[in-house]
Order: C-alpha cells, then sequence, then structure tokens
C-alpha cells in the first residue's frame, strides 16, 4: 500500500510539472498572439466599413524617416544645372526667387507627405493604438464566453513539534535500555542458574507511554476543470478534483481520493436573459464598430488636415517669392530714380521715398521668409519628421492648380446634405449609440427584479477499494476479520453511487437603491443621447452648407483677384511708363507695385481656399477615399 501512494505522489506531481510547462509561454508568443486575433478581427472590419480600404498594422515603421527621405531624395536627383557657371547671389541674399538654398534637400510632392505622414505621424499613429485597443477588448470578451479551462494545485508541508502522540510499538532499545535489560537477565540467570534469555533484551524494545514526537504532513491537492457561460445568463463548471495527504506521526496515514463534479447556476429573474447576459460582449462588439469607424473617419480629415498644412506652406513660399520679386522691382525703381534725380530730372525726396519703400519691402520679404521657414518646421513635425530634416515642398503642386483653375463640383448641394446624413460615420456613430442607451435603460430596469437563481449539480467520488483486515486479540490470536476502506483509486468513479443537489437561491428587493440610482441615470442618459444625435445631425447639415458656401466664395474670390492680379500688371507697367515721361509719380509707381504684390498674394490664398473648400466638402459628404498610402481620392456621389 505503501508502494501504490508513493506511485501516486509520482503521477500527479509529474502531471503538474508538464502542465505548468504547457503553460508557460513567453510574453514573445502571446504578443504575436494578440496581434494575430486582433488583426483578424480588423481585417474583417475592413472589409464591410466603407472607408477602411488599408491593411492594418500598429508596428512603427521599419525605416527611419530620414533614411526614408534620403532613398527618395537619391532616386529623383536629376541633373537639372545647364552648362555655363552659376551666378554668385550678393551678400546676405538669396539666388532666382528669394529662398535660402537648401543643399541635398528632398522635394516632397502632396502624395510624398501624405504617405510619410501615414507612417510618422504621431497622431497618425496613435489613432492607430486606439484602434487596436478597442479590438483587444472585445478579444477579451469573446474569451470570455468560450469555453474556459483551469487547472490549480496546492501543496504543503507542516512540521509540529508540540505535538503529544501515545507511545505503544516496537523501538530500537537505546544503550542503557540494553546494559539495564543486561545486568537484569545476568543477575536472574546467577539466583536461579539458567542462562541469559535473549527474548528478555529485546523486550526492552517495547515502551508504552506518552512521548513527544515530530508530527509531519504533506499534501498535494489539483484541480482541473472548464466552465462556460451561457446565453441565458447561467454558468456551467465542471472539475476535477484531487486529494493526496500523508501524515507521518507515531501510525502514518496515506489517503489519495477524487472528486468529479458538474454545477449549472442560472438566474431567473434579475441577471438572468440573453439582453443582460450578453452585455459586455454586445458593447465590447460595439465599441469595435465605432472605434473604425472613427478611424476611418480620422484618416479623411487627417488627410484633409495634412493638404491643408502642405498648400498653406506652399501658399507661404509663393508669397515670400512676391515679396522678393516686388523687393527687387522697388529696388530697380529707386536706382532709376536716383539716375534720374542725378541728372535733375526729379527731386531728392522721391529718391528717399522710393528708398522708404524699398526698406519697406525687404523688410516684408524676411518676416515672411520667416514665416515660412517656421510653418515648414511645423510642417516636419505633423509629418513626424525632425526639424532638421532638409525637406521642400513642391512647387509644381502650386503650378498644377493654377492650370486647373476652380474645378466645379457635380453634385448640387440637396445632394451633398443627403448623402452627408446617410454616409457621414460620425453620425452612424452617435445614432448607434442612442440605441446603446436604449439597451442600457432596458438592463438597468432589470436590475430592479428580485434575485432567483436555480442551482443543479452531480458528483461521483472515486471508486473506494475495501479489504479485510484480521483481528487479533492479547495472545495473538486471530479472533475475526474487520474491512477497511483504502480510496487509491483516484481515476475510476462509482457512477451508480453519484450525488445529485438542486436548489434555489433567492432575495427579496428590499435594498435596491445603487439600482435605483442606475436606473435613472440610464434614463437621463438616453435623453441626452437622443439630443446628441438631433445635435450631430444639424452640425452635419451646417458644415455642409459652410463648405458648400465657402467653395462659392472661394471660386468667386479667385476670379477677382485673377482680374485684378492683370489689372495690377497693367498699372504698374503704365506708371513706370509715365514715370520715364515725367508725367508720373513716384508714389504711384510705388502705390501700384504694392497693388500687385497684394493681388498676387491674394489669388494664391483664393486658388488655395477653394482647393481646400473642395476637399473639404468631399470630406463632410464621407465622398473622399483615402487609400492605404493614405493618399486621397475624390469619390462621386454614386459610388
Amino acid at each position: 500500500m505503501m508502494q501504490c501512494c508513493r506511485c501516486g505522489w509520482r503521477v500527479w506531481l509529474w502531471a503538474v510539472g508538464l502542465a505548468l510547462a504547457a503553460a508557460g509561454c513567453s510574453p514573445t508568443y502571446h504578443r504575436k498572439d494578440a496581434d494575430r486575433e486582433v488583426y483578424r478581427i480588423l481585417d474583417q472590419a475592413r472589409q464591410r466599413q466603407v472607408g477602411l480600404r488599408a491593411l492594418f498594422s500598429i508596428e512603427p515603421a521599419a525605416e527611419p524617416p530620414l533614411v526614408v527621405l534620403r532613398r527618395w531624395h537619391e532616386a529623383r536627383t536629376v541633373a537639372a544645372q545647364g552648362p555655363g557657371p552659376v551666378a554668385k547671389p550678393p551678400e546676405g541674399e538669396p539666388a532666382g526667387n528669394g529662398l535660402p538654398e537648401q543643399k541635398d534637400a528632398a522635394r516632397l510632392t502632396l502624395a510624398d507627405a501624405l504617405e510619410l505622414a501615414a507612417r510618422y505621424s504621431r497622431e497618425y499613429q496613435s489613432e492607430k493604438e486606439d484602434l487596436y485597443l478597442a479590438a483587444l477588448a472585445l478579444t477579451l470578451e469573446r474569451h470570455n464566453w468560450k469555453p474556459s479551462f483551469f487547472a490549480t494545485f496546492t501543496g504543503a508541508f507542516s512540521k509540529d513539534k508540540t505535538e503529544k502522540v501515545a507511545v505503544d510499538q516496537l523501538r530500537d532499545p537505546t544503550d542503557g535500555e540494553k546494559r539495564a535489560a543486561v545486568r537484569a537477565a545476568t543477575a536472574t540467570a546467577a539466583v536461579t542458574g539458567t542462562p541469559v534469555d535473549r527474548d528478555l533484551i529485546d523486550d526492552a524494545k517495547t515502551k508504552t507511554g506518552e512521548s513527544r514526537r515530530f508530527a509531519k504532513s504533506r499534501s498535494l491537492k489539483t484541480e482541473v476543470g472548464v466552465s462556460q457561460l451561457l446565453a441565458t445568463g447561467g454558468e456551467m463548471t465542471i472539475r476535477f478534483t484531487t486529494d493526496l495527504a500523508r501524515v507521518s506521526t507515531v501510525e502514518p496515514r496515506e489517503a489519495i481520493a477524487s472528486v468529479l463534479s458538474a454545477e449549472i447556476m442560472q438566474p431567473l429573474l434579475r441577471g438572468g436573459g440573453r439582453l443582460v447576459a450578453r452585455e459586455n460582449l454586445t458593447q465590447a462588439e460595439r465599441d469595435t464598430v465605432y472605434a473604425v469607424r472613427s478611424f476611418a473617419r480620422f484618416r479623411r480629415t487627417f488627410a484633409v488636415t495634412m493638404t491643408s498644412q502642405y498648400f498653406r506652406v506652399l501658399q507661404q513660399r509663393d508669397a515670400v517669392v512676391n515679396e522678393w520679386d516686388n523687393y527687387k522691382r522697388l529696388r530697380q525703381a529707386r536706382q532709376r530714380m536716383g539716375d534720374m534725380a542725378q541728372a535733375g530730372r526729379r527731386a531728392e525726396f522721391g529718391v528717399d521715398e522710393a528708398r522708404q519703400d524699398e526698406l519697406r519691402a525687404r523688410d516684408n520679404w524676411v518676416r515672411g521668409l520667416q514665416q515660412y521657414q517656421e510653418q515648414l518646421d511645423e510642417f516636419k513635425i505633423t509629418l513626424g519628421l525632425p526639424t532638421e530634416a532638409a525637406i521642400e515642398l513642391d512647387p509644381a503642386e502650386i503650378d498644377s492648380l493654377r492650370r486647373a483653375g476652380p474645378r466645379a463640383v457635380n453634385l448640387t448641394q440637396e445632394r451633398a446634405m443627403t448623402t452627408a446624413l446617410e454616409r457621414r460615420l460620425d453620425l452612424l456613430n452617435v445614432r448607434d449609440q442612442q440605441q446603446d442607451g436604449e439597451r442600457t435603460v432596458k438592463i438597468a430596469r432589470n436590475g430592479l427584479a428580485p434575485d432567483l437563481a436555480m442551482r443543479l449539480g452531480v458528483s461521483m467520488a472515486s471508486r473506494e477499494r475495501r479489504r479485510s483486515v484480521p483481528m487479533l486479540d492479547e495472545s495473538g490470536a486471530e479472533i475475526g476479520t474487520v474491512t477497511v476502506v483504502d480510496q487509491r483509486r483516484p481515476a475510476r468513479f462509482s457512477t451508480h453511487r453519484g450525488v445529485f443537489t438542486a436548489g434555489v437561491d433567492g432575495e427579496l428587493p428590499l435594498d435596491r437603491k445603487s439600482e435605483r440610482n442606475a436606473y435613472r441615470t440610464a434614463l437621463i442618459s438616453l435623453e441626452r443621447a437622443k439630443r446628441s444625435t438631433t445635435g450631430t445631425e444639424d452640425q452635419v447639415k451646417l458644415s455642409v452648407r459652410q463648405a458648400w458656401r465657402n467653395l462659392e466664395q472661394a471660386a468667386q474670390s479667385y476670379h477677382i483677384q485673377l482680374a485684378s492680379v492683370e489689372l495690377a500688371r497693367r498699372r504698374l507697367e503704365s506708371t513706370s511708363d509715365l514715370l520715364q515721361r515725367g508725367d508720373a509719380t513716384v508714389k504711384n509707381v510705388l502705390d501700384a507695385n504694392e497693388a500687385l504684390v497684394n493681388a498676387q498674394n491674394a489669388l494664391t490664398r483664393a486658388l488655395v481656399d477653394h482647393q481646400l473648400a473642395r476637399l473639404g466638402l468631399w470630406r463632410d459628404t464621407e465622398l473622399l477615399r483615402v487609400d492605404e498610402h493614405g493618399v486621397w481620392q475624390e469619390l462621386n456621389h454614386e459610388d
């Protein structure tokens, strides 16, 4: 029997060790497993949700942004200089267009900038992580509705030094007891003349009395099983428990027993029903849908924001070029005025007036250049680039806008309004959140009901092995037998000796203050959700109306400024000719120069405003598609 129990200990220790080894997965495994599950959820959402076409990953870009810029620059570098020397600009002044030269600067098109932003923008990365976390929360809720396996073990060892035990058994005698027994036997032999009997000496091994011994105990309890949540709100659990114990005192005892049990708990009133039971899973799934829509909406707004910032930098660059051209014209005008003053054809104060405007124009150019460089650095930060990155934006993007001019949209205002109310993702979220509020009210109402739950269970203990042990009298003669129960078959059960239990747990709703408050809060939240829905609808209508008005205003402003530029150029040419003939004053020429630079800047601003208003209309009607690289494309309202 001792050998059997020792074998049982070894088997169960090996089982526990194997279970620990199998369960001990590395952190890398858990990370990859989470990514696989989350990306699978998001890939399914990507296929269903309009506006999220790109493959999704929160892993940072493998290449640093400066490496990408260097590779792009090397791939696109083309020898553009013709033969002949390059004129050296005056000290402290740039050459050509009034912009400082940047050696080895990477020129970014609009598509390049949008792709870089999608890769390296900090805001974009945070939005992707928010979407990932929403899907990650859903994985846990889905996991809770799958069979949940568990395996636990508890081992203990104790040693009690204070326990007093009765001693009535054979033990080895001490040296003193042996010597005393020999002396007594020798004395008896001398008196009686009989030889020393070794049995008398062996009797010294038997001692009856009370002794202080160590009481040692070792135990191991293992439990494995599975639990499953039920759609009705209940829970079913199946478990297999094994207890192994060994107690070492005067009489060592060992025991091993197993129990297989199953239990079902089902709420009947409060907490019962599919709506209440699956609320966490339902909300997690809807939160994931909201996150997917929000991210798709963010990609559109982010693309428009980046485009706006890109063109605003180019607009400021164009203003710097215009200010520089104005400064050069005024400098030439001042030089001509000086020549005329030396020839006696003009008064000296006219030269001073021209010099004053020349200095003012140079100051405007310096201020504009500083503002351009600041906007470019801010744009780098938005892209996720370091401020020391050598980049320049492609002025051909502005030139293409000039060639195309304001383009009309193939959409009426009424159709734009209807499309926005049908497709706006943020509005869809608000409408669905109102449904969440209605569901929350029903669940809170269920919380006011009494507690009533039904319990059903069945258990079976391991099969017992019975054996007969002979009973002996004081002389050692057998006088009968006794049956001893030895539970040493942990994996075998007696199905005909199982225990079935059934019960009901209940509680009257005598204290429902917290539940009452939750119910009233849910009602208020529902009313707020309804107001939020109508308010968001009005905001959507307002944004479309504003985008439409901005588009019309920018188109009219462009045509006005285009005419103003032509008029300012003719005015400058005519006043310059009149000045040469002496029929115009210096102020006429200076005013004409100022009018021209203002008209040029206003024309560029109107052109950019129209393009951004157009993009804003597509964004507000959800008719802007963003590809996997973050580059936008216009859609037709029929798409």
